[in-house]
């Protein structure tokens, strides 16, 4: 399932320029107590290779589809 992130700060904004606005779903979990997803990015990245990383609610928002 793909899942579209809105980055709220710089980190989040960094990952998506490097990465990708559209992700696939991996998890929906919580992360240190904040609701958080684990996205794995859709083909190659810059560097040529799949990208795995976790996002909360504080540094983006995000939608199915």
């Amino acid at each position: 399932m793909n899942i579209t992130i809105h980055p709220k700060g710089t980190r989040a904004k960094n990952r998506i320029r490097e990465h990708g606005a559209v992700m696939k779903l991996l998890r929906e979990d919580l992360f240190k107590g904040d609701p958080a997803i684990l996205v794995e990015s859709l083909g190659d990245t810059w560097r040529g290779e799949t990208w795995m990383g976790w996002f909360t609610r504080d540094e983006a928002n995000w939608r199915l589809g």
